[in-house]
């Protein structure tokens, strides 16, 4: 008799448990260490009213924004296709046609295998594919590129490569040059977006490729570092475990930067909070999936099971997990951590309460 499980066994069901544990445990001590190192940097940094470098500032985190100035920074230049664009920022996107491989197992432990063709950035490597005969290039014919520029000012500040870096490139380019791309077997694509030598537009074939360039328009920009001279360096916590170094689009305070920070530390945290209770949960359920095996082939019975395993898989993976994330945050945040305890013991006695009263309904019968 087959045992099949979610997590593909009772090993796997283990190893998916204890892999759960382990999430909901670092993520809670990321997210303390993180909220910490916000709050920190809410209360350390200067808000500049001008863009002029002042000395007093020196080693302080400060805030400004303004104009950003690119008169003193030369056009930028790809070095393949001599596309060009006044900008913070030039990126060329090469995506190639080609094969993805999803496979999956059905409850009977059949294996099967889709192959799709998809245009993407990111090259699969079909070495790794389930099934052979579908290959896929192994490189790229022309390689992405971000080209950043020089000699960009904020005022009297000098912006650095590493922060324009983190700059967005939303913007197509379309001024496109012609005069040498026929030679490498290329042309302008129907919309005018970019480069391919894609021969039949509604047939593309595996390894054919599409290659766009975008660029950075912004005009203002808004910067929370650490003042170095006529710069900005990194603002780190005392053991250098976490670093800040902002630039955004547009005009934002320091504290509107701080704000979209803490909302992108949230996010991560319950994204992560609910992985690894879905992991928990799908483990326990993968531990006692045998009883849905085993009653599988009477009628009523298998779905009542499977019902109860899943229900009681998902309670308690709630409540190990409420458990987990108050002990990672006792450390921290005491009040907290005794708030969730106290949830999951309400958890844990109504269930066990609901389940005494099943089996009172049960024995009157």
């Amino acid at each position: 008799m087959k045992v099949r499980s979610t997590g593909g066994g009772i090993v796997g069901g283990l190893l998916l448990f204890i892999l759960g544990i382990c999430l909901l445990w670092w993520n809670e001590g990321r997210t303390a260490r993180q909220t910490a190192f916000l709050k920190q940097a809410k209360a350390d940094y200067v808000q500049l009213d001008s863009t002029k470098v002042v000395s007093t500032n020196e080693n302080k985190l400060v805030a400004l924004n303004g104009a950003m100035d690119l008169s003193n920074s030369p056009e930028l230049v790809d070095d393949i296709f001599l596309v060009k664009a006044k900008s913070a920022k030039l990126f060329r996107e090469v995506q190639v046609y080609q094969w993805e491989e999803e496979c999956e197992t059905d409850e009977n432990d059949t294996r099967t295998c889709r192959h799709n063709k998809v245009w993407s950035s990111d090259l699969n490597d079909s070495s790794s594919f389930e099934e052979k005969g579908f290959d896929n290039p192994a490189t790229k014919i022309y390689p992405d590129r971000t080209i950043t520029a020089e000699n960009v000012k904020l005022g009297d500040f000098n912006v650095s490569s590493s922060l324009l870096n983190k700059l967005t490139t939303e913007t197509v380019i379309t001024d496109l040059p012609i005069d040498s791309i026929e030679a490498r077997g290329l042309k302008v694509s129907p919309d005018g977006s970019g480069y391919t030598n894609v021969i039949d537009e509604a047939n593309p074939q595996i390894g054919d490729v599409r290659i766009k360039f975008y660029k950075n328009s912004a005009t203002d920009i808004s910067i929370l570092a650490v003042q170095s001279g006529d710069t900005f360096k990194s603002y780190t916590n005392k053991d250098g475990s976490k670093s800040l170094m902002e630039i955004r689009e547009g005009n934002q305070s320091g504290a509107e930067i701080i704000a979209g920070l803490v909302r992108s530390n949230n996010i991560i945290k319950w994204l992560l909070r609910l992985c690894g209770f879905l992991m928990v949960s799908l483990g326990i359920s993968s531990l006692f999936s045998f009883l849905t095996t085993i009653t599988s082939r009477i009628p009523l019975l298998g779905s009542v099971v499977g019902g109860v395993v899943s229900l009681v898989a998902f309670t308690v993976g709630l409540v190990i997990s409420f458990i987990v994330c108050a002990i990672a945050w006792f450390r921290f945040r005491p009040i907290i951590s005794l708030i969730l305890i106290v949830i999951a013991l309400v958890v844990f006695v109504l269930l066990k309460f609901v389940l005494n009263k099943k089996e009172a309904v049960a024995a009157k019968k």
